[in-house]
């Protein structure tokens, strides 16, 4: 039973059915003979769940009930310990952010999946404290991870271009974005940041003519969010007006401001 209730709450919450969801977990927390393991693992759907609808709090709560319950395994713990990181992170409770990563990094027969994570999410907080150089070494490490999955390697090289560019290393920054772009099984939105990263990059440097092209092919990529293809349609404008073709820029400014899903902060500039 506890099983297929954790089953049917995640499949709930994957179709919007978020409330069901909780609910589903809730009652295998409840069950006085569920096994650890669901047990953590239904702490852990519902603080998803919980996260998804703004109730950070309660998140933190159930990510902490998971992480401390005896028997559980090192899996669901490893998962919980990233999840909660970045709630505290999202409160502004960096320092608490930090060590739970850091805990994750070090336990023992933690996924290699969530060890990666751990480590980008780690250089994220780090960055937000102004530890440039342990922000560069934690995406690094998530990079080079024997066994990481695609995308948390694919976010840390676009990260850690970023990171390098405000270190004032722009060739560097422009190769992680590269390696990012041509990253096999990268997603879409990984993609699309990287060809717009670059492009700003190439753009700061004065080659107009190669972000242009990299705008264009964010634009033109299928699945691209549409933030980041507001975003790349406003930048060739830019650099279409700077290189005086007005006609083409006052088009992609149109574009942009007529794009479904546009968010309302890149229309109005």
């Amino acid at each position: 039973v506890a099983w297929a209730l954790v089953n049917r709450g995640v499949a709930l919450g994957r179709v919007g059915r978020t409330e069901e969801g909780v609910a589903d977990c809730t009652r295998v927390i409840g069950l006085t003979d569920a096994p650890a393991d669901l047990v953590a693992l239904a702490l852990v759907n519902r603080g998803s769940a919980y996260s998804q609808t703004g109730r950070t709090k309660e998140a933190i709560a159930d990510y902490t009930r998971a992480v401390e319950l005896p028997g559980a395994p090192a899996g669901p713990v490893a998962r919980a310990l990233v999840k909660r990181g970045v709630a505290l992170g999202l409160v502004g409770r960096t320092k608490e952010a930090i060590a739970d990563f850091a805990r994750t990094i070090e336990l023992p027969s933690a996924p290699a999946e969530l060890v990666a994570w751990a480590l980008f999410n780690r250089g994220i907080a780090l960055g937000r404290i102004g530890r440039l150089e342990e922000e560069i070494a934690d995406y690094t490490q998530a990079i080079e991870l024997p066994a990481a999955p695609t995308e948390p390697v694919a976010q840390a090289l676009v990260h850690r271009g970023r990171a390098l560019g405000q270190a004032g290393r722009a060739e560097e920054e422009l190769a992680d974005y590269t390696r990012a772009i041509e990253l096999p099984g990268a997603s879409a939105e990984v993609i699309a940041r990287a060809l717009l990263n670059r492009g700003i990059a190439s753009d700061q440097g004065g080659r107009t003519g190669e972000a242009i092209a990299d705008f264009t092919r964010a634009i033109e990529l299928p699945d691209a969010p549409a933030v980041q293809v507001t975003q790349a349609l406003l930048n060739r404008g830019v650099a279409h007006g700077r290189v005086g073709r007005a006609e083409e820029a006052v088009t992609d400014f149109t574009r942009a401001v007529e794009l479904p899903g546009a968010p309302a902060q890149w229309v109005a500039l």
